[in-house]
């Protein structure tokens, strides 16, 4: 559990815009071993502080390493409509949907194809909402047990 309560986030929000380094009321929480422990579900303590900070008049990003389609698993369904910022950065998602993704360059997945193949590399690579994997199939059930799609 976090060492401080989030109950908390809503005055530390306000402290911020009272001393001026603030001036938007977008608030961004990543996900993984912040409001998300061990691949569980947001708690329902930390989803009401979210909704109290919602009422406050700030508007929640969530944001993760991983893809979008592995983001909404862990969030309450109230809050998918919510912006969420995916593969470190690579995705975008509102609604529930990616809005916007930034894939590698064709040069340098022909690149990363070239390396695979010449060191016999096992990979997971991600898509929108699909993904490929090589590796172990004990870590394969792993991944497709948090996708949705």
């Amino acid at each position: 559990m976090a060492k401080y309560p989030i109950k908390t986030v809503s005055w530390y929000i306000r402290q911020w815009k009272i001393k001026g380094k603030g001036d938007t009321d977008e608030v961004c929480f990543y996900l993984n071993g912040t409001i998300v422990f061990i691949g569980q579900p947001i708690s329902e303590k930390i989803l009401d502080s979210l909704q109290k900070v919602r009422e406050d008049g700030h508007e929640i990003v969530f944001a993760s390493a991983r893809p979008i389609r592995d983001m909404l698993p862990v969030i309450d369904h109230t809050f998918h409509q919510l912006p969420m910022i995916g593969g470190n950065g690579s995705l975008i998602g509102k609604e529930g949907k990616v809005v916007k993704s930034h894939p590698f360059p064709e040069h340098v997945l022909k690149e990363m194809k070239r390396l695979i193949v010449r060191y016999e590399a096992t990979y997971l690579i991600d898509g929108e909402w699909n993904y490929a994997y090589t590796g172990p199939l004990e870590l394969s059930n792993k991944y497709r047990s948090v996708s949705v799609g």
